[in-house]
């Protein structure tokens, strides 16, 4: 037989709280905003899974982030860390997005000095070819 799948203990967890909360796979498919294949995956792919995926099934079931990383075979701490980043920079351009200065002004709050230089730096970039695409259109 070979290796465990790296996000087999992620699964198995997963599968625990899954049947502890009464929901079907396609339940907790939808609730997570992931794909049931994306989801069955987890017991078979034999490369760890994105950050976003473990991110968001982690929401759906109240698994700490980290926790899930761990379980999921992402253990590098940049990994780690920058999933949290791209999570707190996503709460706060969500709030953005929305015109909602207050949810802004909070999510950006909570954020490190790192994670508001990154957050700075992609935005510019991303601002900058926002108008690079637009000049074409």
């Amino acid at each position: 037989m070979g290796n465990l799948p790296p996000a087999a203990p992620l699964h198995q967890r997963a599968e625990q709280e899954r049947t502890q909360r009464g929901w079907t796979k396609e339940e907790l498919a939808r609730r997570a905003g992931i794909g049931r294949v994306t989801y069955n995956r987890l017991a078979t792919e034999l490369r760890p899974p994105i950050t976003r995926t473990v991110h968001k099934l982690c929401q759906a079931l109240n698994i700490d982030l980290a926790e899930g990383l761990r379980l999921a075979g992402i253990t590098e701490p940049r990994g780690v860390a920058q999933a949290e980043h791209v999570e707190a920079a996503r709460q706060a351009m969500e709030h953005a997005y929305r015109g909602d200065l207050t949810g802004t002004l909070q999510a950006l709050a909570t954020m490190q000095p790192e994670q508001l230089r990154e957050l700075s730096a992609a935005a510019s970039m991303l601002a900058a070819l926002a108008d690079e695409e637009l000049s074409t259109r």
